[in-house]
């Protein structure tokens, strides 16, 4: 895979003419091990600034749990590392302000690699689940029943569903196969109105309310993110085909079908 780091680095130089004495420069996005150092280091000295006495460079990650109340940005424990240990002293007086905890590393690439190991660690739990899905199909155990059954150990099985981070949904995916099959689509979500061109998908849709005609409209109704705000016996009573891919809906009926 070959990283693109085009944005990253067009930032950095267009900030160049506007840096003073004294600001820090913190990267959240993102990226492999190296980058704050290697990339962004020596365009930052373009500016005559001495890194570490004048200015300040931290990397520190986005850090969320979309969906989860009882966290917030404030509460979750936020990651830091600086290039010398003067820019890590004034990212945590920054960040401290706003952040509970500010967990400060001894490197921008060990915070760097932090933030790799919590999206492996996602992606892997995901890829996961996936292929135990085949599994569970081809031994006819409804692997739904597995993960609440799971999910009552606090191992963290949970789903992002009633927010609007779309960032790796597998709706996407699924609404693009659908067109490709020749499948007029459209979607219902509580929490993106608008589904509007993105880098990597190219739709511009908005979101129909979930109503007796539209549902007995449609040939069928995937069900692909169960938000808590969806009426599902409405869904239930009116759609003509449901396929179920969250085990929303646990009792048999002729018109459900889990996947």
């Amino acid at each position: 895979m070959r990283w693109k780091a085009g944005l990253i680095l067009l930032t950095t130089e267009a900030i160049v003419p506007h840096l003073r004495p004294g600001q820090i420069v913190s990267l959240e996005s993102t990226t492999w091990p190296g980058t704050t150092d290697e990339a962004l280091k020596p365009r930052l000295e373009k500016s005559g600034l001495t890194l570490g006495q004048d200015l300040f460079l931290v990397f520190s990650p986005e850090r969320e749990d979309p969906g989860n109340p009882n966290y917030s940005t404030r509460t979750i424990p936020k990651v830091l590392g600086g290039l010398t240990p003067a820019c890590t002293r004034a990212g945590q007086a920054l960040y401290g302000q706003v952040i509970d905890q500010v967990v400060t590393l001894s490197s921008t690439r060990a915070a760097e690699m932090t933030k790799l190991l919590e999206n492996i660690h996602r992606a892997v739990n995901i890829g996961l689940v996936n292929e135990l899905k085949i599994v569970c199909d081809r031994m006819d155990i409804d692997i739904h029943e597995v993960i609440r059954a799971a999910a009552t150990k606090p191992f963290g099985f949970g789903v992002e569903k009633n927010v609007d981070d779309r960032r790796e949904s597998p709706s996407i995916a699924l609404m693009e196969l659908l067109q490709a099959k020749g499948a007029e689509i459209s979607y219902s979500d509580p929490h993106v109105p608008r589904f509007l061109k993105m880098r990597r998908h190219d739709f511009d849709l908005a979101s129909v309310p979930l109503t007796p005609e539209t549902l007995a409209a449609a040939d069928c109704v995937l069900l692909a993110t169960d938000h808590d705000r969806f009426d599902y016996a409405l869904i239930k009573r009116h759609a003509p085909l449901i396929v179920d891919t969250r085990g929303r809906y646990q009792e048999p009926a002729e018109n459900i079908v889990h996947a």
